[in-house]
């Protein structure tokens, strides 16, 4: 359990102070806006795209999402004009303090989901980009934390890096 919170703190400070744009792994020959757009920009931008064919196809309006974890917000974009219900989770406040778009804000652990969500149940969890973070542990307890709060029959999307 120690070296679980120790991630989560690790994880706070890299968006609070140790996360750079000018650090030399985010430039040059070891970034490209080509290579961040083709793993970053478009899957997100084709997970939005069908899962929205998939809302129409079920003719489901204005489902309920929880983005979790939410980082700075920059997915929010991508599944605003499918829901006006969007709720987001990141283990930082100060990074949610970011957020600009009109959204409920949640801090707090994936792996509590059930605990912050009392009586809340979502149609769709969207979770970008998290799982390969806590490669050590077991995805279970994330997965069981989410299930508990996705409603029956709701959509559970997980991205990653390939």
């Amino acid at each position: 359990m120690d070296n679980y919170n120790n991630k989560l703190e690790q994880e706070k400070d890299w968006y609070l102070s140790k996360f750079q744009t000018n650090h030399f792994l985010n430039r040059g020959i070891f970034f490209s806006w080509e290579r961040n757009n083709y793993s970053q920009i478009f899957p997100k931008k084709q997970m939005a795209y069908y899962l929205g064919k998939l809302l129409h196809e079920k003719n489901i309006i204005n489902p309920t999402i929880l983005i979790c974890p939410t980082g700075t917000g920059e997915d929010i974009k991508y599944f605003k004009s499918l829901s006006t219900n969007m709720v987001v989770l990141d283990i930082s406040s100060e990074v949610l303090d970011k957020i600009k778009e009109p959204v409920l804000k949640y801090t707090g652990d994936i792996k509590s989901l059930p605990s912050i969500f009392l009586s809340m149940k979502f149609d769709i969890i969207i979770t970008p980009l998290f799982y390969h973070h806590y490669l050590n542990y077991s995805f279970e307890v994330f997965l069981k934390s989410q299930y508990e709060i996705l409603k029956p029959g709701g959509i559970l999307i997980i991205l990653e890096p390939s």
